[in-house]
């Protein structure tokens, strides 16, 4: 096995939050750290898409975990009110079939542009708000069309699962490109932004409802920046 775990707020630098949480749950296997924020999920599985098969075990746990209300000055009203805590786990396999089966997968970042969201180590959140949640919107929308363009995904039966950010952008992209809200599944009204664990922790609020043959497309964008996509079928 492997276990591959992301951490924005790690409450120790050694040993890591995938170290320890390994360890609480017993595993021994090889844990490895990815470092983003809120594109967890895409950074997750484009990682292990790039690895070889026969590099890979038979099961991957990975694993996306957040405080950020640790980090959050509540002084600050554009973005005390939008944080919760949260986290998320998911089992991948290259060799044993699941619910539901990969059909691509895409991560990318600009570092020039890493000062737009900040985590201080002994500070606060901070961000560009508008510069980000601008280019949240877009990118977004960028990242549904490179989709449709090789995929016939049909929005009266397919899923939109995006960055749970806030509930405005999410119609914003929604609307943008004509998805009906019955098959757009979110929890950032719930639960808040929950940073890279709120797009898994979405899909599995809704895991009763999935259908065969029903494409779900996941779209995340966050600090970075960076941003990236997975699409993925029911089987």
């Amino acid at each position: 096995g492997m276990v591959i775990c992301n951490c924005c707020t790690p409450d120790t630098l050694i040993p890591t939050e995938g170290q320890k949480i390994a360890a609480l749950l017993g595993i021994k296997a090889p844990v490895r750290e990815v470092f983003t924020a809120c594109p967890a999920f895409a950074l997750h599985l484009d990682f292990v898409d790039r690895f070889e098969l026969s590099e890979l075990p038979d099961y991957i746990l990975c694993l996306s975990t957040a405080v950020l209300t640790a980090n959050v000055n509540y002084n600050d009203r554009t973005d005390g009110a939008i944080w919760g805590d949260g986290a998320a786990a998911w089992v991948i396999s290259p060799r044993h079939k699941g619910r539901l089966k990969v059909l691509e997968t895409f991560y990318t970042s600009d570092p020039t542009r890493c000062d737009a969201v900040v985590v201080d180590r002994y500070g606060h959140f901070h961000q560009d708000g508008r510069a980000v949640r601008d280019f949240s919107v877009r990118q977004t929308v960028r990242l549904i069309k490179d989709i449709e363009s090789r995929h016939p995904i049909d929005w009266e039966r397919d899923i939109f699962i995006g960055h749970q950010a806030n509930a405005t952008m999410l119609e914003q992209i929604t609307a943008n490109r004509e998805i009906p809200s019955s098959n757009h599944w979110y929890n950032v009204t719930n639960i808040g932004n929950q940073a890279g664990a709120g797009a898994p922790a979405c899909l599995a609020m809704h895991w009763d409802e999935i259908t065969p043959g029903q494409k779900i497309v996941v779209a995340v964008v966050g600090a970075g920046l960076s941003w990236g996509s997975v699409l993925l079928e029911a089987v």
